[in-house]
């Protein structure tokens, strides 16, 4: 948004070095890896591109656009880090690449008395507001936080990797627009990391 700000162009995509051309995919010769970055967005690579496109207009409308570097949030604001010493990145995933990962049985065999709902409810088809909500936890959980894979969360409950897929996007979405349940998902993620410490 950088040449926005700066009132060089309307639109980023069409100001000639803009990394929105890369992930638009209107370059030649890209510096960046667009599947990369549309990975971290959506499943499928429309859905990718609407998160992105949402999150420039959320960005457009925070107090600091245009103003100094001082003023920026990521310049004056301590890095997050939990109790437990983990770094947390800012999708919310661990920064510390050392974690050790956990097959996806084993992850929900500790993540399970944490809960408050057995793993049998959350691979169930019940949808109450408690099982919808572990269903998020743990999906978000296992994926960004711990390394387990789609595939193999998937298997484990007995789900398709499409549904559990959408688990995490729901999680990913409400850990960015939910302080509550970001709270929960931290406090979940301290505690587990303390049953695998053990």
């Amino acid at each position: 948004m950088n040449p926005v700000t700066a009132k060089s162009v309307d639109d980023p995509a069409t100001y000639r070095r803009s990394g929105r051309r890369e992930l638009l995919r209107r370059t030649g010769r890209p510096l960046i890896d667009a599947d990369l970055v549309d990975s971290f967005f959506g499943g499928t690579r429309r859905q990718a591109l609407h998160s992105y496109l949402s999150l420039l207009q959320r960005e457009r409308k925070e107090r600091w656009v245009g103003g100094r570097l001082e003023q920026l949030p990521w310049w004056t604001a301590e890095p997050a880090v939990e109790k437990s010493g983990h770094g947390v990145d800012a999708l919310g995933r661990s920064a510390v690449a050392m974690r050790q990962r956990y097959s996806a049985g084993e992850f929900l065999a500790r993540v399970e008395p944490l809960l408050g709902v057995e793993i049998r409810e959350v691979a169930g088809a019940q949808r109450s507001a408690a099982v919808l909500l572990a269903r998020e936890l743990v999906a978000a959980l296992a994926v960004e936080r711990w390394g387990v894979g789609v595939k193999a969360l998937a298997d484990a409950l007995g789900k398709s990797r499409d549904g559990v897929s959408h688990w995490v996007r729901r999680g990913a979405h409400r850990r960015a627009e939910e302080p509550a349940f970001a709270r929960r998902l931290d406090e979940l993620d301290r505690k587990l990391a303390g049953t695998f410490e053990r």
